[in-house]
């Protein structure tokens, strides 16, 4: 009976129609028909339009048409020559992966699994040209090869490459049971980032991961090992990693609702740099992953694990701020509390989130919508003079299109992209308005502090301010190892 409705329910469903123009349609099925397994050169699209007498604007068109209506797909910035006229030919190439994974994980033959690279792939999730090999079909010569699947999960984030010249792929691994994953959240204080009235998107946890480690030595995060360069935890929803010249270890899990962070590592003196710089890179890390999949408006915000007894199973208590930094039960909205010390760590130098994150794609542009010298800001940024011409060739000149694909390069390219750098930018090319204005609304003076205190950046910061108004008593409230009566000794002693 229930099959019955269900079936029932399947079949009454209607798809939103899609309008398009005739000719677009017509090239559609053209272009299916004529190509490759599913595959085409875009030369090869562009004559098939030329034959149904359809302009090379009309032909541009239509085809960003059909790859918003995910018809076809088309990644210009690492594949500009080939067009899938077949999305399933791309999901083949990885389901074949998964699907060979699955047989050697439940029935693996000991003489296959012996081999180094399919033992890397099976246990740690790591790809290799070699084993890429084995897989032969939906390739076409000069179109799509091995190389270019490689590129085009790369550009994705769902790799990431490795110094041993292996790929990273998170999607890949093992999935830890629960009742380990508990461990984790019963050591500690991890700090949740509980997505607000919804789960984690769908591969944003594996695609943060893949962010995490890519870049140089000095940026990533790398998985952490035991003995034998064995992975210490790697697993698809929890993975542990060490960071270049730190020595504590992160691990990051997933659990549906909510990405828990969690800390191992011995006292140190400068613990609250510690979490509150692991906690930015999280934040940034979510945001490029939210870019890169096309989901908008991703909310989460901090919280911990409820230490409140009004339900026996393991429920949140988000983080608020008036006064001071509070816990508020996400079940019982009456029991709340302050944060403990170690809670408290991970807002030491910055202020609390909502979710609401201010370093977005979005409002960068929104923040940029005035400039048009967008190439000038593109090579201070530090983007190649080539991959700005790339840019402008592929967008034919048009300067918002320009301008978005040169920052969406940014913030996935730059592992240290911030609005300092921005700022920096814009003022090297001499747009010091509007770099001054930014600097106002994401850099508050007393916020605006990327590096350790000295006494120079301390004293740059107070010269600044007027202190006839009292602006100085805010800061130093701000810095909240001064109390009020210290503060208040110091302004009697300057009377």
């Amino acid at each position: 009976k229930v099959a019955k409705q269900i079936r029932k329910s399947i079949v009454s469903m209607s798809p939103t129609p899609i309008k398009m123009p005739i000719a677009w349609f017509g090239l559609e099925v053209l272009l299916q028909n004529s190509s490759h397994d599913g595959i085409l050169s875009l030369s090869e699209c562009q004559s098939h339009a030329k034959k149904m007498f359809i302009e090379v604007d009309t032909f541009s068109a239509a085809l960003n048409y059909l790859v918003h209506q995910n018809v076809f797909l088309y990644y210009p910035e690492v594949l500009p020559q080939t067009v899938f006229c077949d999305p399933q030919v791309v999901l083949s190439k990885v389901s074949e992966l998964v699907e060979y994974l699955h047989k050697l994980r439940s029935n693996a033959d000991e003489d296959e699994v012996g081999e180094a690279y399919i033992a890397r792939f099976k246990d740690w999730g790591l790809l290799s040209k070699e084993l890429l090999g084995k897989f032969e079909k939906f390739y076409v010569k000069d179109l799509f090869t091995p190389d270019d699947l490689l590129k085009l999960l790369e550009s994705r984030h769902a790799i990431a490459v490795m110094e041993s010249g292996d790929y990273f792929m998170p999607a890949l691994l093992p999935h830890l049971n629960l009742d380990k994953i508990l461990l984790y959240l019963k050591q500690g204080t991890p700090l949740v980032l509980r997505f607000v009235n919804s789960c984690i998107p769908n591969g944003l946890f594996c695609c943060l991961v893949a962010h995490l480690t890519k870049g140089d030595k000095s940026s990533r995060w790398d998985v952490c090992t035991k003995c034998k360069d064995e992975p210490l935890c790697l697993y698809r929803n929890c993975i542990s990693f060490t960071r270049y010249g730190h020595r504590e270890t992160v691990t990051l899990i997933d659990m549906f609702s909510y990405i828990a962070i969690h800390i191992q590592a011995d006292k140190a003196k400068d613990s609250m740099k510690v979490c509150s710089e692991i906690r930015d890179c999280i934040y940034k890390g979510i945001s490029i992953a939210s870019t890169v999949l096309g989901y908008s408006g991703v909310q989460f915000e901090d919280a911990f694990i409820c230490p409140c007894t009004c339900s026996p199973d393991l429920h949140m208590a988000t983080v608020e701020k008036g006064e001071k930094y509070i816990w508020k039960c996400s079940i019982a909205t009456a029991e709340s509390g302050d944060l403990t010390k170690d809670q408290a760590m991970w807002f030491a130098e910055n202020t609390i989130s909502t979710g609401d994150l201010t370093f977005t794609f979005k409002n960068i542009i929104i923040a940029l919508k005035r400039v048009v010298e967008w190439k000038r800001l593109g090579a201070q940024l530090g983007i190649s003079i080539a991959k700005l011409k790339e840019i402008d060739v592929n967008n034919r000149g048009q300067v918002a299109d320009c301008k978005n694909d040169m920052i969406q390069f940014w913030l996935e390219s730059d592992t240290s992209c911030s609005w300092n750098k921005l700022i920096d930018a814009l003022s090297s090319s001499e747009q010091l308005v509007l770099a001054e204005e930014i600097r106002m609304i994401y850099c508050p003076l007393y916020q605006d502090m990327t590096g350790s205190l000295d006494n120079d950046n301390v004293m740059e910061i107070f010269l600044s301010t007027d202190s006839a108004s009292g602006k100085w008593q805010v800061i130093g409230e701000e810095l909240v190892f001064i109390t009020g009566d210290e503060l208040d000794s110091i302004a009697n002693e300057h009377v």
